[in-house]
């Protein structure tokens, strides 16, 4: 899965996510827990779910910020 583009992630106040629902959406699916979120709402994930999905997001930006390093040392 790639990184998503800048206005994909965003920011937002204290009391909302820092990712988007897409972003949030693909990285169900790619953890194959997609279609509890579809039948249950994020609510209906689990606590190990909801682990591994930050787990992955952070392992993404790891990667994306270390490609962006690599590219801006060319």
């Amino acid at each position: 899965m790639p990184f998503p583009s800048k206005g994909e992630i965003y920011l937002m106040g204290r009391r909302r996510g820092i990712m988007s629902e897409r972003f949030k959406e693909e990285l169900a699916k790619d953890l194959s827990f997609y279609d509890v979120v579809q039948e249950e709402g994020w609510g209906g994930i689990k606590a190990r779910d909801a682990g591994n999905m930050v787990k992955r997001a952070i392992e993404l930006a790891e990667e994306h910020l270390a490609s962006e390093k690599q590219s801006g040392n060319s």
